[in-house]
């Protein structure tokens, strides 16, 4: 019963300690690019084309 009231005590804690970031993008490169803006971001971190 103890433990249950020191977890039960702790929860709010483990709310906070889970802080979110807004997702805007993958691999610094923001969704809704056009695909072109998508396929040089990637070749110039090493990608290959593939045409």
């Amino acid at each position: 019963m103890k433990k249950a009231l020191i977890l039960l005590a702790l929860f709010p804690l483990l709310v906070f300690a889970q802080r979110k970031k807004s997702i805007d993008g993958f691999l610094d490169i923001p969704f809704g690019s056009d695909s072109v803006t998508v396929k040089n971001e990637i070749v110039k971190r090493g990608g290959i084309k593939i045409d």
